[in-house]
């Protein structure tokens, strides 16, 4: 008792300033919960069954019929739905990882109501690996979320790879976390989508709002949180291959992922678990409907390698991780142009100023990335009731730019950019039976460096930081909960310029609170949970805001930032409902978000006049400072009919004000609304979707702008899928299927040419697994 108060009282004075919201981290809670489903009448998986555990974590099983979930110790409630399946209902204490093979037997009967007697929030936010997330492994990131995710669209230049947009924010307001690191590369902008290859992520989370603070001041707009989940946690091998091949870009992705667990008998070795993996794609010039997008190619490697150690009685873990992720693309060739008459010639003409025959060739203008990440992290339980964690990361970030007008050897630009990520942190328990109270407190820091060869648009700069974060959360009953986080940031920017022939060092400083409360209030019996939260966000301006000058060679336009920029201080109040119900025959599920965000000082960039430089004509941008008002609701709705037909129907709204100038404000997601539909019969689903997204009506358009929002568009999805035995997986998706021509507002080379056109892909999934599982 005496060693918990002392560790309670270091952190709390270290941790008490004010800053964040966020649930407990799920590092704390490392027992994991694997679930196989299976159909008990042919012995095939079953996917997408829908399993629920404490009433508020959801997933979707895999293809293989699997999900999991990290979980604390203590009393778990389980409830697997299927379609035309009775519901299954379970309630067990599990204190070390455990592994269920769940068999469901279809039949026309009515779901049970289940009453969950307790529950535990221990991932925050929105699972987002539904159907359309596991249809699409040879997409990138963004474009894999802006078919699963409410409130997520995409910030893009033309087929490069995009970066997802939430709920109206990106770049530096918007954390991307990496197997729980949050990536730290050249993320700033429109374009430097996050370096990672999601192919076989299994534990994909939206953390909405302030929700996200845990993790840092530049999770003002949220977090998204990409892993491939724990480590297979029984003895044996398990692991899968995949192939895609698709005709945009006449390309292609081939992947693979292993896990190994040793045999649980005795000594250091036999508890230790292994992951490796690696995928390798590539691709020609993109098409659009009518015409290619010449120089639009790609190519990339990722590599990736994890282990852990758990303790026999689970009391200690530890877990090491690496991923070294490299890519290559070209830039769309028409919008490099060498006058400013030839750029208004090129803004004004329906196809591009310059085709070429197809090609795998990648020519300047193009860009090239590698990003190395390691993570190490262990916890500790030093009694019943506290938990020591800690874990620190490392990460390289490199990315080439060519330039078309450039005489300079290897490239044009390189920026190289170091981080480091330490933190330790302490978690309390206390439960009874009707309670339960976690505390915890930690302090993180953060040493970055950056530095660039070649022409200027971006100063070195050294960034140091740390933060001091603390949270409560308080569970009454199962059915109320409150959330509280108070978090202090420090940051230190170093600028170095040489303007004159002799090297300035600019110092700024910035510091400040953030705080986020939230309640959430369940009714098991009704299927339905309410969450209220307020807070409010410090971010300090990045370096890139404040001190770009020059040609922005990922978006082909000259940016230029304003010193005097101070940070920005966001207030938010949001408000979900989600409903989940048993019907007569099938279920379905609600889920909605309402939020209102108002932001002093938002730093926005804005179209000015173009400029030509030596290495051509550019469209022009500027950084200033307004106040923001965001208003926006997020929904969607899932229905499951009997013989295996279900429908959805999802929505996106964003009403963004410029208060100070009473207009919109620039690049900001429009309206977009989707439905559709899938059937399962026997082994084979297939699924459709339309999209149509509005005119960016909120935009402030011309005369500001380059040219008037595109007009609104349909895009038509679909796919299907056969799985003629449990390991194997033939698909086919069509995107864009109508083969439409058109042009996204978020595109920032929408000014030159049409978004691609038609797609069709072929995936071919093998897998295989060694375990047993216990039946129940």
């Amino acid at each position: 008792m005496r060693r918990w108060v002392l560790l309670s009282a270091v952190f709390f004075l270290c941790g008490v300033h004010p800053s964040a919201l966020a649930q407990p981290l799920v590092d704390t809670c490392a027992l994991v919960l694997e679930i196989a489903v299976r159909d008990v009448q042919n012995a095939l998986p079953l996917e997408n069954a829908i399993a629920q555990l404490n009433g508020d974590q959801w997933a979707y099983t895999d293809a293989e019929g699997r999900c999991r979930f990290r979980v604390c110790p203590g009393s778990q409630v389980l409830l697997i739905s299927h379609v035309g399946c009775p519901q299954k209902h379970v309630v067990w204490e599990m204190y070390r990882d455990t592994v269920f093979s769940v068999d469901m037997a279809h039949a026309h009967r009515n779901l049970v109501q289940v009453v969950v007697a307790e529950r535990r929030d221990t991932r925050p936010g929105v699972d987002a690996e539904t159907p359309a997330w596991k249809t699409a492994p040879d997409l990138d990131l963004g474009r894999r979320l802006e078919r699963s995710a409410a409130g997520v669209q995409l910030i893009q230049t033309g087929a490069a790879p995009s970066k997802p947009v939430l709920q109206g924010l990106t770049g530096n307001r918007l954390l991307v976390l990496h197997e729980g690191v949050r990536i730290s590369g050249q993320q700033w902008g429109f374009d430097h989508a996050p370096e990672l290859d999601p192919v076989f992520a299994k534990e994909v989370r939206v953390l909405y709002g302030s929700e996200a603070l845990w993790y840092g001041p530049e999770a003002l707009g949220g977090a998204l949180w990409i892993s491939r989940g724990p480590i297979r946690s029984a003895q044996g091998t398990e692991g899968q291959v995949l192939q895609s091949l698709y005709t945009n870009g006449w390309g292609g992705k081939t992947a693979f992922q292993t896990d190994f667990r040793a045999p649980n008998s005795s000594g250091f070795w036999h508890r230790l678990g292994w992951r490796f993996g690696a995928s390798a794609w590539g691709a020609g010039d993109a098409r659009a409907a009518d015409y290619l997008l010449s120089n639009t190619g790609k190519r990339g490697l990722d590599v990736h390698w994890g282990m852990d150690w758990i303790r026999a009685d689970g009391t200690r873990q530890f877990e090491v991780f690496y991923d070294r992720f490299q890519e290559e693309f070209g830039l769309l060739y028409a919008a490099q142009v060498g006058s400013l008459t030839d750029l208004e010639r090129a803004i004004e003409a329906d196809r591009p100023l310059y085709i070429a025959p197809f090609s795998y060739a990648i020519q300047a203008p193009r860009q090239a990335v590698v990003h190395e990440l390691l993570r190490a992290s262990g916890n500790v339980h030093l009694d019943a009731r506290t938990t020591l964690f800690a874990e620190y990361s490392r990460q390289v970030n490199f990315r080439d730019e060519y330039d078309v007008a450039s005489v300079l050897q290897p490239s044009d630009l390189r920026y190289a950019i170091t981080t480091h990520l330490p933190e330790i942190g302490v978690e309390g328990r206390w439960e009874t039976s009707a309670r339960t109270l976690v505390w915890k407190s930690k302090i993180a820091g953060l040493v970055q460096a950056n530095t660039y060869q070649g022409r200027f648009f971006l100063p070195n700069f050294q960034r140091n930081g740390w933060s001091a974060v603390q949270s409560l959360a308080w569970n009454s009953a199962g059915s109320t909960q409150l959330n509280l986080l108070l978090r202090w940031d420090f940051d230190d920017f170093a600028v170095y310029q040489n303007p004159d022939g002799s090297v300035q060092r600019l110092d700024s400083r910035f510091n400040g609170p953030s705080f986020s409360l939230s309640r959430l209030r369940s009714n098991a019996q009704r299927g339905t949970s309410n969450r209220w939260t307020v807070g409010s966000v410090f971010r300090p301006p990045h370096v890139h805001e404040r001190y770009s000058r020059g040609v922005h060679h990922g978006q082909l336009s000259y940016e230029e930032g304003d010193p005097n920029l101070g940070p920005e201080r966001s207030w938010e109040v949001s408000w979900a409902r989600t409903s989940n119900r048993a019907l007569d025959q099938g279920a379905h599920r609600v889920t909605l978000q309402a939020y209102a965000r108002f932001v002093e000082g938002y730093i926005q960039i804005r179209p000015t006049a173009p400029i030509l430089t030596i290495r051509g004509a550019y469209p022009a941008f500027v950084y200033d400072q307004t106040q923001a008002l965001l208003l926006g609701v997020d929904g969607r709705y899932e229905r499951e009919y009997g013989s295996g037909w279900s429908a959805f129907l999802h929505g996106s709204l964003l009403i963004p004000i410029d208060a100070s100038r009473q207009t919109g404000l620039f690049y900001m997601p429009p309206v977009r609304l989707g439905w559709g539909g899938s059937k399962v019969w026997g082994a084979h689903k297939g699924e459709a979707e339309a999209v149509w997204t509005h005119r960016a009506y909120f935009a402030p358009g011309e005369p500001v702008d380059y040219a008037p929002p595109p007009p609104g568009y349909v895009l038509l999805r679909l796919d299907y899928a056969f799985r003629p035995a449990p390991a194997w997986e033939l698909g086919v998706r069509l995107d864009n299927a109508l083969n439409t021509a058109y042009r996204d507002y978020l595109d920032r080379f929408r000014y030159f040419a049409d978004a691609p056109g038609f797609n069709l892909a072929l995936r071919l999934r093998y897998s295989w697994d060694s375990s047993r599982s216990k039946n129940f």
